[in-house]
């Protein structure tokens, strides 16, 4: 993808100049025994056994790395892969604070909690998400609250019907005599992309928006997934509280992942156009008029 490639690129740049442009103060910042090493980002509370590291335990100069670094580091879950293993995702979380460092000019090192930190936000992500999923599912679709067989018959059948081939990514799901049409292009995808990409100033579809345009296929086939959980919550008839689970919900994502794929190929193939990369294009281009409404209307962002 063209995101971690940039990213990597300009992390691999931005390391070769960092001695080159540091400030006089940010020089005596440096380790005294190892002038070439930056200094390392300080703690303000001790580390807790068995704590996560939190932003609050840093100082404020780390805090504000920490800030700028996390929608660097969403970039990459998003544009990339949403679940890394262990050591990609250090990696990342690396590469991000070297983007964070870059923007600020301060040459500071990361410790291993403020890397911590950051990686977070993997799940952090992958959770916000789920949450938009879940409040929009019900009403998009209709589920019914109660306890009645007949509610309870309704929301199984209606949620195995949504599930069966993915129905619920279409814009038209199709009936008895009429093919489903619209493939990807179901409203509820861009409703959850605007509430988690799109919704504030400082979200990360407008403050990254060249990384974002067109919207990653990896972010979209997660969006799918986190609405594919939603409904599962629904399945036995009553609201549950299923997980977004890595163990369940990864091969499911990666399902996802190779069908937009499989779709984006054919479309090439058989038509000479690109059909995913349109539809992720439009998802881009509407999640940012979205944010452009919203910033002239007094009082909706923070």
């Amino acid at each position: 993808m063209v995101s971690l490639n940039v990213v990597q690129t300009l992390t691999r740049r931005r390391e070769e100049d960092d001695t080159e442009h540091e400030a006089p103060d940010q020089q005596r910042r440096r380790v005294e025994t190892n002038p070439c090493a930056p200094a390392i980002a300080q703690r303000v509370i001790a580390a807790v056994p068995g704590r996560k590291p939190r932003l609050m335990d840093y100082d404020t100069e780390a805090q504000d790395i920490i800030v700028h670094a996390v929608p660097f580091f969403k970039l990459m879950i998003s544009g990339e892969y949403a679940y890394p293993d262990a050591l990609r995702e250090r990696v990342w979380a690396k590469q991000a604070w070297a983007q964070a460092t870059h923007k600020l000019q301060v040459l500071l090192a990361p410790d291993i909690g403020a890397l911590q930190v950051i990686e977070q936000y993997a799940w952090n992500l992958r959770s916000e998400l789920k949450t938009a999923a879940k409040s929009y599912v019900q009403g998009v679709f209709g589920f019914k609250t109660g306890t009645s067989s007949a509610v309870m018959a309704h929301n199984r059948d209606l949620a195995n019907a949504l599930l069966k081939d993915s129905s619920f990514t279409y814009q038209n799901r199709g009936g008895p005599e009429e093919q489903p049409s619209g493939l990807y292009e179901a409203e509820i995808l861009q409703m959850v992309i605007n509430r988690v990409y799109y919704k504030g100033t400082k979200d990360d579809g407008v403050i990254l928006r060249q990384f974002y345009t067109p919207f990653p296929l990896p972010a979209l086939a997660l969006v799918i997934s986190a609405i594919q959980c939603a409904i599962d919550k629904w399945s036995t008839g009553q609201w549950n509280g299923v997980q977004f689970r890595e163990i369940e919900y990864k091969p499911i994502y990666d399902r996802h992942i190779k069908a937009l794929k499989k779709f984006r190929d054919n479309s090439i193939k058989i038509l000479q156009f690109d059909i995913v990369r349109d539809i992720c294009s439009t998802i881009s281009t509407e999640g940012w008029c979205v944010s452009l409404r919203r910033r002239s209307q007094p009082g909706v962002f923070e």
